[in-house]
């Protein structure tokens, strides 16, 4: 009984505590993150080129050198990279 009850006020207090954002507050999101990571490397030789929002989605432009290849583990290494960088809070 005790879980039952504790599970239905953790559900309700999230659904009562969200918000969803307009896509106007996305293309703020997008312009903000824009300004803040263009040109940071990610590392590997991997530059931010952009940021910017199409309808709700955030579509990302990077640069690679054309030689670049990407690696076996590639998303745990940009994950890595975010981390160091102190962006980790805002992805993750």
């Amino acid at each position: 009984m005790k879980f039952i009850i504790s599970t239905i006020f953790i559900c309700a207090n999230l659904l009562v505590s969200s918000q969803s954002l307009s896509e106007n507050d996305i293309k703020q999101l997008a312009q903000k993150i824009n300004n803040e990571l263009k040109g940071t490397q990610l590392g590997n030789g991997i530059y931010v080129k952009g940021c910017f929002a199409a309808g709700r989605t955030l579509l990302y432009q990077y640069d690679v050198s054309e030689d670049w290849y990407p690696s076996e583990d590639m998303k745990s290494i940009l994950i890595d990279n975010f981390r160091e960088s102190g962006y980790a809070a805002m992805y993750f």
